[in-house]
Formats: structure tokens, sequence, C-alpha cells
């Protein structure tokens, strides 16, 4: 049997969420019909997060790594809170956060610091 379900008042709390979000950068740049690492997106590309991290894996890169993460730190600052739906957030979740804040990727050196 499960037990009671107990209701809370969520107004004065703070939803934070972070992650890897692997494939979010595809489904912005689905969103704004723009390519995404020099490779086009398929027009028969499926919907979501897991088409999203499946075409990631599959694409190569030509350009360099650091060029590479700073356009997914661009994708990333132009999330909308229907992006991370769509990436398989649930809806009600993603309604609670009050602001969406990107951070940026972390280099090597950055890592090294902050041990």
């Amino acid at each position: 049997t499960r037990g009671e379900t107990v209701q809370v008042d969520t107004t004065n709390i703070l939803f934070v969420c972070s992650g890897a979000f692997n494939g979010l950068e595809k489904i912005v740049s689905r969103r704004k019909n723009e390519k995404y690492l020099g490779f086009g997106v398929s027009s028969g590309a499926g919907q979501g997060r897991r088409a999203a991290a499946q075409a990631g894996q599959a694409e190569g890169s030509m350009s360099s790594e650091l060029e590479d993460q700073m356009e997914r730190d661009r994708y990333f600052s132009d999330v909308e809170a229907q992006d991370l739906i769509e990436f398989g957030m649930i809806p009600e979740f993603v309604g609670r956060f009050p602001a969406l804040v990107p951070f940026h990727s972390l280099t090597e050196d950055m890592l090294v610091r902050i041990l």
C-alpha cells in the first residue's frame, strides 16, 4: 500500500537543477533551425532527448574541441523551458523554475584551479 500524500506549499521553495544535459544543445539548435557544429540536422531526425543524444554520438567533429565547447555553451545560453520539456523533464517541474541560468563549460585549467 502507498503511504499518505502530504501537500507542501512550494511558494517559497527554490528549485535548482543541474546536470550534463547531453543532447540539449541539439534540441535548441533544431528549435532555432540552425546548424550545430558545422553539421546540418537532418529533416527526418526524431524528437527528444534520445534522438538528440544519438545524433550527437553519430556525428564527427571537424572543429577544435574548444570551438565546439564554445558553440555548445552558446546554445545552452538560449535554452527555454520548452526545450527542457522536450528533453524529457516533467512540465510541472520545469514550471517551478523561476529562471533558467546556464553555466559555461569548465576548461582543464579551471578544473585544476578548483582542486
